[in-house]
């Protein structure tokens, strides 16, 4: 082996086809997407609000919200507090700041944060903060 091939591979600099930076970590970060189950997943009179009145509005996305995904990044950048899971309900997208965690440490229940109805842009805050 060559004595400069093998001084780089001892101190650790990139071979050739290597990258030199470290990749970077995804500009999303991930949340628990949790599968709505009925007077679970939120208080059954939480989304009954929700659906009927809306809420207090805090804001608009840039484009219309098609996805639970599509959304995150809107309603991060709106939130004073981290986004901890989401889910899909009624023709809505929750994100919740609130959670309850079960045995295995995911959340089960969604106790406040944000709204988004499903293709439109208005952003609201529901449930506890």
């Amino acid at each position: 082996m060559q004595p400069a091939l093998w001084f780089a591979l001892l101190i650790g600099l990139p071979l050739a086809g290597e990258s030199a930076c470290p990749k970077s970590p995804s500009a999303t970060p991930s949340i628990a997407i949790v599968k709505f189950e009925p007077c679970l997943t939120i208080h059954r009179l939480t989304l009954r609000q929700v659906v009927e009145k809306g809420g207090n509005a805090v804001g608009k996305t840039e484009a219309a919200v098609a996805s639970i995904e599509g959304g995150l990044p809107h309603v991060q950048k709106l939130s004073k507090s981290p986004i901890l899971a989401a889910t899909e309900a009624s023709g809505w997208y929750f994100y919740a700041t609130t959670v309850v965690q079960g045995d295995a440490g995911r959340p089960v229940s969604l106790l406040g944060g944000y709204a988004v109805k499903k293709d439109s842009r208005e952003v609201i805050e529901w449930g506890e903060k």
